[in-house]
């Protein structure tokens, strides 16, 4: 199940050139975020938000950034620092999460 939390930011102008992107590929480094078989959430959360950025990049109304490029940890509060300072129109934070096989209970 994949799941994105896309946020406006505060100074989102009207009129720019370019949409202001951040993407942040949840988990990395020492969080590896659910993991399932062989595969690892922060792995997969980083392979599509790139796939995501080389969509948007091929279209010149988006200057897409990442808040990480490779498995490395950043804490929460540096994320969104790191869009702020990229004046971000939008903040998008990809995860995926995992529930165990035959999970039949309710979520909350």
């Amino acid at each position: 199940m994949l799941f994105a939390v896309a946020a406006p930011c505060a100074h989102a102008q009207k009129g720019k050139e370019q949409f202001v992107l951040v993407i942040d590929p949840g988990h990395g480094g020492k969080d590896p975020g659910a993991t399932i078989s062989d595969l690892i959430e922060k792995k997969l959360n980083l392979d599509i938000a790139k796939r995501v950025q080389a969509l948007l990049e091929s279209d010149n109304r988006f200057e897409v950034y990442m808040t990480r490029e490779n498995d490395v940890f950043i804490e929460l509060i540096d994320r969104a620092k790191f869009a702020n300072n990229k004046k971000a129109d939008l903040f998008v934070s990809i995860h995926n999460n995992s529930m165990p096989k035959g999970f039949s209970g309710t979520m909350l």
